[in-house]
């Protein structure tokens, strides 16, 4: 039996918990958060807008932690998932680390490379497993589209967008989130757009280049446009904070090859579809499963032996937020 302990019970904390309570030969052994109402507050929303908690209320028997040391002497955790604010996650999973736990951590990995480096250097120092969820990686519509273009099946890529669109995040009541604060959370670039950053990175390799063109709302960057430099295609990704509160959260992708189109689009009728240089468009065969299940089942398998390698190579996040960091001038 696998003991699990939760740092953060936030809205990532909950989507999380939520897997992990459903799988078998796991047991969540507790959950450190400073907030004292953490396990009884109404699970938060994505962004204000996404549910992505199935709501249901947690035992009364789940022990609640205020002090990370505690927790981990109490529990004696065999995995640590570390859902905190980005500012943490370095300190936090290296303490879990040393007191014998391997360790999940949220993404952005950490706020720069130094910080990534230091929680690798840990992992091969204490001898623990260290993933970090990059969740779209985990996603079938995401895997889909790096099949494609692995393949070569429709051509090469002439043309790749993708986009993280939403209205400025929030906290569950409301109050201004440590978000807008780029020394706290890396600002939009790295909490949000680092999705699509690692994906286009995942899917057509290292950029030569980046450009950005950028939007500023006081200090704050909102809205920003990354162009990738590609020898032969055309890629793109957009993230916003800019959206009025009533527009809801949209993300997905379109990639033009030399012989198809295709989009994903979760708010079409067809989500995923391929649009052939022949014949008429079709749904993409592909079945649709949580990314949240699928990297935590990847990870424990892992844990467990049951996987050789890591289903995330570190480094290669390392070198995403790298890209971020050090490459995008906001």
């Amino acid at each position: 039996m696998k003991k699990v302990l939760m740092l953060g019970f936030g809205c990532m904390g909950r989507v999380h918990y939520d897997v992990w309570k459903r799988l078998r030969g796991v047991k969540v052994a507790g959950v450190f958060d400073k907030n004292p109402n953490a396990l009884s507050d109404p699970p938060a929303k994505a962004y204000g807008y996404v549910e992505v908690s199935d709501g249901k209320p947690v035992p009364k028997s789940l022990r609640l932690f205020g002090d990370l040391d505690e927790a981990l002497r109490e529990t004696k955790p065999d995995i640590v998932d570390c859902t905190l604010p980005t500012r943490f996650h370095v300190d936090t999973a290296i303490a879990a680390m040393k007191a014998g736990a391997d360790v999940l951590c949220e993404k952005p990995m950490a706020l720069d490379a130094a910080g990534c480096a230091k929680m690798i250097a840990a992992s091969k120092k204490y001898g623990r497993k260290l993933m970090v969820a990059q969740c779209l990686r985990f996603a079938p519509e995401y895997a889909f589209a790096k099949k494609l273009v692995d393949s070569g099946k429709f051509g090469k890529t002439v043309a790749a967008s993708f986009w993280r669109l939403t209205a400025p995040p929030k906290t569950p009541k409301g109050a201004k989130a440590w978000f807008f604060d780029e020394k706290l959370s890396g600002g939009i670039a790295l909490d949000l757009n680092v999705h699509d950053t690692d994906i286009v990175r995942w899917i057509f390799g290292e950029p030569q280049s980046v450009k950005i063109d950028a939007h500023r709302r006081g200090k704050c960057v909102d809205h920003f446009i990354v162009k990738y430099g590609y020898k032969d295609a055309f890629v793109t990704s957009e993230a916003s904070w800019a959206a009025s509160p009533s527009f809801a959260f949209q993300f997905g992708y379109r990639i033009m090859f030399e012989h198809a189109t295709v989009v994903y689009d979760p708010w079409r009728k067809d989500a995923l579809t391929v649009y052939p240089e022949k014949g008429a468009a079709y749904p993409a065969p592909v079945k649709t499963s949580s990314p949240y299940a699928n990297e935590i089942k990847a990870f424990l398998a892992w844990t467990q032996g049951r996987l050789e390698s890591a289903p995330v190579c570190n480094c290669d996040i390392k070198k995403t937020i790298s890209l971020i960091t050090e490459g995008f001038k906001l």
